[in-house]
């Protein structure tokens, strides 16, 4: 996301993905935790762990940390860019990205570009790339949907949908996406 911290805020998300296995009788879930804070020059810099990684097929379901720094590019009520730069243990690869959204009114627009040095633990370099969207029913309840890929050879397109629930009081910009 292109999301921000002001210097010395700190954030904790918690979020969850679900997915049906092959046969649809089985639902897994995909844990994620990232904390982030706000560092001078407008950076942020955080991790995300997850205990149930799909990164690399070697490690299926192990523990993945991801620590990265995210640097603004562009700042205003309706629209943003970011770039991230950051380091995946379950691949041991650089990963580096360029995210982009707008608003237009009820309706958001996300986009993503990430370089992989080293993508599914393959040893490969590839690009993946995702856009959304989302419907804000109220300032702190939309739907979202996305669909993406990569340029790596066996890459099928996926797809995610989901709802989006901001807590009141969580502090400034609560709610914006």
């Amino acid at each position: 996301g292109t999301w921000t911290l002001a210097p010395g805020a700190p954030v904790f998300v918690f979020s969850h993905r679900f997915e049906v296995l092959s046969g649809g009788d089985e639902l897994i879930n995909i844990p994620t935790l990232t904390a982030a804070v706000g560092l001078p020059h407008r950076l942020t810099g955080g991790l995300s762990y997850t205990s149930n990684s799909e990164v690399n097929p070697d490690k299926l379901a192990g523990n993945e940390v991801e620590y990265w720094l995210k640097a603004p590019l562009l700042q205003r009520p309706r629209a943003g860019a970011a770039a991230i730069l950051a380091y995946n243990s379950a691949s041991g690869g650089v990963d580096a990205a360029l995210s982009g959204r707008t608003r237009l009114g009820a309706l958001g627009l996300v986009g993503e570009v990430r370089g992989f040095s080293d993508a599914f633990g393959s040893g490969d370099a590839e690009l993946g790339y995702t856009a959304g969207a989302m419907v804000h029913l109220t300032p702190y309840l939309a739907l979202q949907g996305d669909l993406g890929s990569s340029t790596a050879p066996s890459s099928d397109a996926v797809w995610s949908a989901g709802v989006a629930v901001a807590m009141t009081g969580a502090g400034p910009g609560a709610g914006a996406a």
